[in-house]
């Protein structure tokens, strides 16, 4: 008898602490689900939200650059392009006829390759959009466009910049043009149908900020410190940013934005680095800071960022991004197109990108898959 009330005993512990595991278990299950209901619902909270319809391919535009040219333009004074006294006026002048504007320019049929499309169940990824405010005219052009890849297998994480004068399909009827047109004409979705397209990457989702939500974030960060180079600090200098000196600058917002624009100085290649460094040099400082400092940076910086991800998509993305930095293998960097990969042309009147699709399509393969 003694046994059996020492069993029946037993089991009522084990029984109460099973009870009041499952409550601890359902406490932190209905704290987890109220704190990420609650940054989800501040995500973009603090953006407008856009109503700019799609542009349709016969309406679709070129950013053209300007003419590179050493004349002079040369005048004709005011008394030649007037009859003389005495002279009859119908008479046809000396003045040499006007030039002949010159012909459009011609687009060259490119035969462009059909590319191994990418996706695995054991890679994320997110699409990072930096871009202009919207204008009158519609919807700007993606100034940035970062690929963000979480390689669960390998538990990596890695970053490949899409330099924006890439030359390349856009689907859905439009010509070819360059890669930052896509988002102008049809918004996010077009722009990932056109990376698909193009490069084989399958976009899981999507996360856009405009530059100046951007200036905000690096302000409500404190800012951010990063060494320039003489040409760097000598070029932010002549923006207005005098106190700027090479070496380590804690740059705010509009200054750190100015220097992520930068490229007059070397090209759009050294630019899209520098992007990435900004981003890498922020990843670094939130692993440095304690749970409450992250709490609040997130809880200030979501505001100001959109994305097309639901909840539970952005948890289980944020869950596999930690565990990749947690294990110590740090966040890989690179671009697309690699040197070789390339060559330059000027197309329509742009200076752009002619990429060999095969060869970026198989670099990203091994790069993010491998």
């Amino acid at each position: 008898m003694k046994e059996n009330a020492k069993n029946r005993k037993l089991k009522k512990i084990i029984l109460i602490l099973l009870i009041v595991l499952l409550a601890l278990i359902l406490t932190a299950a209905l704290a987890f689900t109220l704190i990420t209901g609650y940054l989800f619902n501040r995500l973009g909270s603090a953006v407008q939200n856009e109503t700019i319809s799609v542009i349709p391919p016969h309406m679709e535009d070129f950013e053209t650059d300007p003419p590179i040219t050493t004349q002079e333009p040369t005048t004709v004074p005011a008394d030649e392009t007037q009859p003389s006294e005495g002279n009859d006026p119908t008479q046809p002048t000396t003045q040499p006829p006007a030039t002949e504007p010159p012909p459009p320019p011609t687009r060259p049929d490119f035969d462009w390759p059909e590319v191994e499309k990418l996706q695995s169940d054991d890679v994320i990824n997110i699409l990072l959009v930096g871009k202009d405010a919207s204008s009158a005219d519609g919807r700007p052009r993606t100034d940035s466009m970062i690929l963000l890849s979480i390689n669960k297998r390998t538990n990596s994480l890695s970053m490949v910049s899409l330099m924006r004068d890439l030359y390349v399909q856009i689907p859905g009827g439009y010509s070819d043009n360059r890669i930052n047109a896509a988002y102008r004409f049809g918004g996010i979705d077009l722009l990932n149908a056109t990376i698909e397209k193009n490069f084989g990457i399958v976009i899981d989702g999507n996360i856009e900020v405009d530059f100046q939500q951007f200036a905000t974030i690096i302000n409500i960060l404190g800012g951010v410190e990063i060494e320039l180079t003489q040409a760097e600090a000598s070029y932010m200098q002549r923006l207005g940013f005098s106190k700027i000196v090479a070496g380590k600058n804690l740059l705010g917002g509009e200054a750190a934005l100015q220097y992520c624009r930068i490229r007059m100085i070397d090209s759009d290649h050294q630019r899209t680095e520098r992007q990435r460094k900004l981003l890498l040099i922020i990843a670094d400082r939130a692993q440095d800071m304690s749970i409450s400092q992250v709490w609040e940076m997130i809880d200030k910086v979501l505001p100001y960022v959109r994305t097309d991800m639901s909840e539970k998509e952005l948890v289980s993305v944020t869950t596999a991004g930690v565990q990749a930095l947690l294990s110590g293998n740090g966040i890989r960097s690179s671009k697309v197109p690699q040197s070789g990969h390339y060559y330059g042309a000027n197309i329509m009147g742009m200076q752009v990108m002619v990429p060999n699709l095969y060869q970026c399509n198989q670099y990203l393969k091994s790069f993010i898959y491998g």
